[in-house]
């Protein structure tokens, strides 16, 4: 069984334009998602936080809510 991170990086392989969230904002494809992703947890990886406490953030736009949010629990995170 494949995870969330998989389809998306198997996604963003095949076909890296291809709309994967749409929003009245705006839209992400699935390479910018994966790129995304990768990006922010490298950042969080670097930072050596610890996954027990209580981390706050401030997003923006619904995209990076998404991306952030995929980061976390790629990174072992989790979201309340």
């Amino acid at each position: 069984m494949q995870s969330i991170f998989d389809r998306i990086d198997l996604e963003a392989a095949a076909s890296p334009l291809r709309p994967a969230i749409l929003t009245l904002d705006g839209g992400i494809t699935y390479g910018e998602l994966s790129t995304g992703v990768a990006s922010v947890q490298a950042v969080l990886e670097s930072m050596s936080l610890d996954r027990e406490a209580p981390v706050g953030l401030l997003i923006n736009l619904p995209m990076q809510a998404a991306t952030v949010a995929l980061a976390l629990l790629r990174s072992g995170f989790a979201i309340m």
